[in-house]
């Protein structure tokens, strides 16, 4: 009873009341945003099995619309036609038009088999989904510095260069040589394989007197 008579009460109690009615109207206003979005991208989508590519783009014209504009609500359509509207009404449709990005494909399956997720929860998964596909992405190297790249074919990587004495020599040798530091490379890898040469050569011919 102190609570129905305390103004302080009444007055914490509307605030509550009206905090929690402007946070439906929210999450109705963005409710029907996405299903309005999905819908024209219905739309859209059967005008365009229906019509040849050219008179669907003419009919757009006309209407104010560039075919791009309706591709894209086609994706969005096409991603989460399969989708409960209350799965993804919490989700803003900025979001949920990055969604049908194709690096995403694997998250929407995800998103698919969980109970209706809010826009945090969604961008902490796609910032998830996007550091997994980098990881995965990123160039193998063993701790010889050697590199098996995404493509197949291999490469080596050199540690960086701290020592200031050596750093100054190497600028000396490129400049007077007027090599680029590739080039430097390339050049002492082959003089000192040619020398590993002489070397084994040697090696071999002690090897034959000894026997």
């Amino acid at each position: 009873m102190l609570a129905q008579t305390n103004p302080a009460a009444i007055a914490s109690n509307k605030n509550s009341l009206k905090s929690r009615d402007i946070n439906e109207r929210i999450r109705q206003r963005d409710r029907l945003i996405v299903e309005n979005a999905l819908a024209q991208g219905c739309d859209y989508w059967q005008m365009s099995k229906a019509m040849p590519k050219e008179t669907f783009k003419a009919w757009l014209e006309s209407q104010g619309k560039t075919l791009a504009e309706a591709k894209k609500l086609i994706r969005l359509f096409e991603t989460f036609r399969d989708f409960a509207i209350e799965k993804i009404e919490r989700i803003s449709l900025n979001t949920l038009f990055a969604l049908t990005q194709k690096r995403y494909q694997q998250l929407v399956s995800k998103l698919w088999g969980l109970p209706a997720v809010n826009e945090k929860q969604v961008s902490e998964l796609m910032v998830e989904e996007r550091k997994k596909q980098q990881q995965d992405s990123a160039p193998q190297r063993d701790a010889s510095g050697l590199i098996n790249l995404p493509s197949g074919g291999r490469a080596f990587q050199f540690p960086l260069l701290h020592d200031d004495e050596t750093i100054a020599r190497l600028l000396q040798v490129l400049q007077y040589w007027g090599l680029t530091p590739r080039q430097l490379l390339i050049e002492a890898i082959a003089t000192l394989h040619s020398k590993l040469e002489v070397v084994s050569r040697n090696r071999q011919a002690f090897e034959a007197i000894a026997v």
